[in-house]
């Protein structure tokens, strides 16, 4: 039987998820989560994610409403959630229709570095901007 301080809740659906290249250029990727608690979630990609990585996810809200436990403690600001990959694993060989399976835990606030609070706040508005200057280009005539 697991022991976990939260429970883990079976949602699959899709997510998008935030992280920087090396030329700190916005990789953003649409991934389907597997199961979510208050501390972390486990996804599925095409893309490969390294165990110490820290990226961004932004929960839609019915994955919200699912997680009911208290999640003041970790780095948020409305849906967007800062992550560190913890496990990696490939399923299936990737020519073939393969993923990886990701396991992230959500970051502690009380345990973020500087560092790491400037990254979420640059990876919120990299996101941010992006996204906007896209909706504005879509509607140019």
């Amino acid at each position: 039987m697991d022991q976990r301080e939260f429970p883990r809740m079976n949602v699959v659906t899709t997510q998008h998820i935030i992280r920087f290249t090396e030329w700190r250029s916005v990789d953003a990727n649409i991934v389907l989560t597997r199961n979510v608690s208050a501390s972390g979630f486990c996804f599925r990609s095409a893309k490969s994610y390294a165990a110490g990585e820290y990226l961004l996810i932004y929960l839609n809200n019915s994955v919200l409403e699912e997680v009911k436990e208290n999640r003041a403690q970790v780095m948020k600001a409305g849906n967007y959630f800062l992550a560190r990959v913890i496990w990696k694993r490939s399923e299936h060989p990737l020519s073939d229709g393969g993923f990886f399976e990701v396991g992230c835990a959500f970051v502690n606030i009380v345990e973020a570095s500087l560092d790491k609070v400037e990254l979420f706040i640059n990876l919120v508005n990299s996101y941010t901007a992006e996204k906007l200057s896209t909706a504005m280009f879509s509607r140019l005539p």
